[in-house]
């Protein structure tokens, strides 16, 4: 029989009941103070999370900098003040590398435009989407923003009042992809990705609410730039995809009618000519001298036949050949003669083609003129922008064509100049002055048509020549931070490495941990 002493004052407690052990309060203690401190923690975690929303601060840790903006991206999204909405949308074709790649370039970017968000919350990402998957969405955003088809796989930045002030970017301003031998067969690898500074130029011209102006000739049968009526089907030489692309890169088309006009209206910064037919009246000519004489700049599409406007460009540094190219191929399976070229060579070192060297580039013109560099007294240079080239199987020809079809050269030629005046020389005059004028000759137009334009490099050449034209290089140049990805050779070794080391390795290292741990309590 146990007996229980007690100490002076103390009492037995009373039969049946038996009080809260010290044990027990204590235990009672941890958990409130578990409760509270959880309680506690969490308040700091979802304060820490408003704070870090309203005032973002990154800490980048990632080799190429993905997630952090730089100062000058800061400083323009500082500026914003009004709502700019991102529309995304996409069409992947399943099995195809190049769409992958540009899809990998679109998403790295939309990343990216998190960061932007974070930092102003007026920039808003509306609609991200797959055009296949989900036409609903892609009908409505068509409606409510005036989109084509051929502003699929872009990025477009919409502000201003009624949606009219808009940039677009393609997966070719975001990133460099490389070369590939086959792309039907081989994924192209993103080699540059300079996406923060593609973004951040797009939404600075947004808040510079600055759109250039392009004037479209059209009282010579040129190309149509005038939508075509409700109800009615564009006809094959309306250029609605190119007055489309125009105003997401922030221009704005205009007709322009020179037989009403003396001179080329005071807002024009590029005078467009796209395959005029009829011939020009010398007043006519005498206008368009005049522009260039104060520093206007030229795009001149070259349509079928000879129309004066030679005459113009002759004075300007560029000669129109007679007669059109003919690509002719030899081969086993006998003589094959085309009135399409395909151009693939390009001036790597002019901003207007520079772009190109890293990408893939292709142009396709049916019924090219042939076009030379010569001397000007206003000591003009002509660069030759696009030439075709002659391969072992095909060469180019020069053929006056008609009933009786000759051959007048057999050689590659340039269809593509790009003209400015030299800079001065240390001989120039005191009192020189150099002239502002820009002109840009291609030898053929079918690239513009609606059909054409949205194909292979036509869009990006384009632009890029109204860039240059209008004084901004740096959006026809490759720029920005850029980062290479890199790869893992997947070969027979690290395939073993792969297998063994997550199922056998790392598991069997925490089983050793957890024997020596539980090996060390119970010692």
């Amino acid at each position: 029989m146990a007996i229980v002493r007690h100490g002076p004052g103390e009492e037995n407690p009373p039969k049946g009941k038996t009080g809260a052990t010290f044990g027990q309060a204590k235990r009672w203690a941890s958990r409130v103070s578990l409760v509270v401190g959880g309680l506690l923690i969490s308040y700091i975690f979802l304060l820490g999370n408003i704070v870090a929303f309203r005032h973002p601060l990154r800490l980048d840790l990632t080799e190429e900098r993905m997630h952090r903006l730089t100062q000058r991206t800061r400083d323009t999204l500082a500026r914003v003040r009004e709502p700019i909405h991102i529309v995304i949308p996409v069409f992947n074709q399943q099995d195809n590398p190049r769409h992958a790649a540009e899809m990998e370039a679109i998403e790295r970017a939309r990343v990216l435009l998190s960061e932007y968000t974070a930092e102003q919350p007026l920039v808003q990402i509306e609609a991200y989407f797959n055009a296949a998957s989900e036409p609903e969405t892609w009908t409505r955003m068509k409606g409510k923003y005036d989109l084509s088809a051929s502003q699929l796989k872009h990025i477009l930045l919409i502000s201003g009042d009624g949606s009219t002030l808009r940039q677009g970017l393609i997966p070719n301003d975001l990133a460099t992809f490389s070369r590939v031998t086959d792309v039907a067969l081989e994924t192209p690898q993103i080699v540059e990705f300079r996406g923060q500074q593609a973004l951040t130029d797009a939404i600075r011209r947004l808040i510079e609410r600055h759109r250039r102006v392009v004037y479209f000739t059209q009282d010579k049968q040129e190309l149509s730039l005038l939508p075509a009526r409700a109800g009615a089907t564009p006809g094959p030489g309306s250029l609605n995809e190119v007055r489309t692309e125009l105003r997401t890169a922030g221009y704005e088309a205009k007709p322009l009618s020179l037989s009403l006009v003396r001179e080329i209206p005071a807002d024009c910064e590029v005078l467009v000519l796209a395959s005029p037919f009829q011939p020009y009246l010398e007043q006519e000519l005498q206008t368009i001298d005049r522009f260039l004489q104060r520093g206007g700049s030229l795009f001149v599409a070259l349509g079928p036949g000879r129309t004066g406007i030679e005459r113009l460009l002759d004075g300007w540094g560029a000669a129109v050949k007679e007669g059109v190219i003919h690509s002719l191929q030899v081969a086993a399976q006998g003589r094959a003669e085309r009135r399409q070229i395909v151009i693939r060579r390009f001036q790597s070192q002019h901003p207007a083609t520079s772009a190109f060297v890293n990408n893939p580039f292709l142009l396709r013109m049916t019924g090219a003129r042939a076009l030379s560099p010569k001397g000007a007294e206003r000591q003009l240079r002509a660069i030759p922008l696009l030439e075709t080239y002659s391969t072992g199987g095909e060469t180019h020809q020069l053929t006056r064509e008609g009933e009786n079809p000759t051959v007048l050269e057999t050689r590659d030629f340039p269809v593509a100049l790009a003209i400015e005046q030299e800079p001065p020389t240390a001989n120039a005059p005191t009192n020189f002055q150099r002239l502002e004028t820009r002109i840009v000759v291609v030898g053929a137009s079918d690239f513009l048509m609606d059909k054409n334009f949205p194909q292979n490099s036509h869009r990006d050449f384009l632009l890029n020549c109204l860039a240059w034209l209008v004084g901004e290089e740096e959006r026809a140049s490759v720029g920005g931070d850029s980062w290479t990805t890199r790869t893992l050779d997947m070969n027979a070794s690290f395939r073993r490495y792969l297998k063994f080391v997550p199922t056998l390795v790392f598991p069997g290292i925490f089983l050793c941990l957890g024997l020596f741990v539980y090996y060390l309590r119970r010692v």
